[in-house]
């Protein structure tokens, strides 16, 4: 991945920085070439206009034996340009370094004959037309030659090599080529730079997704960047927790699964066989008096409705802990559900003479199952009278949106509370032989209504179970 990153970063830039230099060079050597052409116009257009005015004031100099070529040495001899004039007659009288040497009209190139016959008639021209007569590139501004009078008597035409353009064009082309040794090295160094800021934790990320893949949950990635990068590696991280999460909660589902076949096959295996010994009592005639036959009979019916309460018991507590079990609720008066519970429970109370102190005070609305709050309270209060002695006094008092139910029996041991509301709990120093069911049906309907339970017990004195309705699913009645 790295090797493949570095060498498109390499690409990308390398290519950019190259199109880059490429421009800047040829706006740079058009630049030059229109500056050098331009200054050296200006310079050429002031001498062949200098040499004009000093040609028109002799037009003899024009003639053969005029002097014309002696005076275009003395003046410009020592100079790099070089001078032609041409009478009308369309003669050339030149000077090259170090010599004169003649040039016929005829010898010129169309294009160059073209600039002197529009010279001759009145127009400056400016040409580098004359470069194949010169030794290399040139410029040329050709002016007329005019006499006292005026008139069109010749032209002047003054030529330089464009040396400064040349060295120009040089000189840029070895800019040009050190700038693509430069962008390339940049691209290089960036390109590696970048490949290795992408590069990396990409390759962290990809790891971790390989260990996730192969069942390591617990794989973190230490990336802290502030870019899209660092948000897909916070994600990862989020997304590895939240596998970790669901894998725990699925082991602890197993363990759940396992541990309640286990205790549901247990709790079913000692009825069962008391089931079996009695019908087999029966069959095999080893009970024959009629009271023992009675009291077989008894033990199977108890055993039957044990077991009936336990089924019962295990489908209630499976439906009110599934998701898709939907409890109706609507707006009631809290104290409805809490007066026919305690109602039904006065009259259960009476096998042990239970004395009741009940204060009810003003109560809010709920929004709540009101059947359901009912059995709560229900599996609440028999619990108290379960674990109250004879002539024992349970306490209920609730107010606004508190209710709490206390017995005074043998208590939970403080190792214990935190295990009260797990299926199958049971207090067996109590000697109470329940399904162990009823606590944890109680804990479900509590957590679908938002109700907090909070249990206190102090062994032999008290036990206490706390209902606190939660305020922003209530409302005052």
């Amino acid at each position: 991945m790295k090797s493949k990153i570095s060498r498109k970063l390499i690409l990308y830039v390398g290519s950019t920085l190259l199109v880059f230099t490429v421009i800047i060079g040829g706006i740079f050597m058009l630049v030059f070439r229109n500056y050098v052409i331009s200054d050296n116009e200006e310079k050429l257009k002031d001498k062949a206009l200098t040499i004009a005015s000093t040609i028109s004031e002799s037009s003899d100099l024009l003639r053969p034996t005029g002097g014309m070529g002696m005076l275009l040495r003395t003046l410009y001899g020592s100079g790099n340009d070089e001078v032609w004039v041409i009478d009308s007659d369309y003669s050339i009288i030149t000077r090259r370094m170090g010599g004169q040497n003649p040039i016929t009209f005829n010898q010129l190139p169309d294009s160059a004959k073209q600039i002197v016959e529009r010279v001759l008639k009145g127009e400056t021209q400016l040409s580098e037309d004359f470069s194949s007569l010169l030794d290399g590139s040139s410029m040329t501004v050709a002016t007329p030659l005019l006499d006292k009078s005026g008139n069109i008597i010749g032209a002047v035409l003054v030529h330089t090599q464009i040396t400064g353009l040349n060295a120009g064009y040089q000189a840029a082309t070895w800019i040009m080529g050190l700038s693509l040794l430069f962008a390339l090295a940049i691209a290089v160094i960036m390109g590696t730079l970048l490949s290795l800021s992408f590069s990396k934790p990409l390759n962290q990320m990809a790891s971790m997704t390989t260990e996730l893949s192969e069942g390591n949950l617990s794989v973190r990635n230490d990336i802290r960047q502030k870019d899209e990068v660092g948000q897909l590696a916070n994600n990862l991280n989020s997304l590895a927790v939240k596998l970790q999460q669901s894998d725990l909660q699925r082991e602890q589902l197993n363990q759940i699964r396992k541990d309640f076949m286990a205790t549901v096959s247990h709790e079913l295996k000692t009825p069962l066989t008391v089931l079996q010994g009695s019908l087999e009592a029966l069959m095999e005639k080893v009970a024959i008096e009629p009271d023992q036959i009675d009291r077989y009979y008894k033990q199977m019916h108890d055993e039957t409705l044990a077991l009936s309460r336990l089924t019962n018991d295990l489908l209630e507590l499976t439906r009110l802990s599934s998701a898709d079990f939907n409890i109706e609720k609507k707006t009631i008066a809290l104290i409805d559900p809490l007066r026919s519970a305690l109602e039904s429970a006065k009259i259960n109370g009476k096998a042990k003479d239970i004395q009741w102190d009940i204060e009810l005070s003003k109560m809010i609305d709920v929004c709540a199952d009101e059947g359901r709050i009912r059995q709560l309270l229900l599996i609440l209060l028999d619990n108290a009278i379960k674990f109250s002695s004879v002539s024992g006094r349970i306490e209920v008092t609730a107010q606004d949106n508190i209710i709490r139910i206390c017995d005074h029996g043998p208590g939970i041991k403080t190792e214990d509370l935190p295990y009260i509301f797990d299926r199958f709990y049971r207090n067996k120093d109590a000697g109470y032989a329940g399904s162990g069911l009823g606590l944890a049906i109680a804990d479900q309907i509590a957590k679908r209504h938002d109700i907090s339970i909070d249990v206190n017990s102090i062994p032999d004195v008290q036990t206490c179970f706390t209902l606190i309705f939660t305020k922003n699913r209530i409302s005052d009645q």
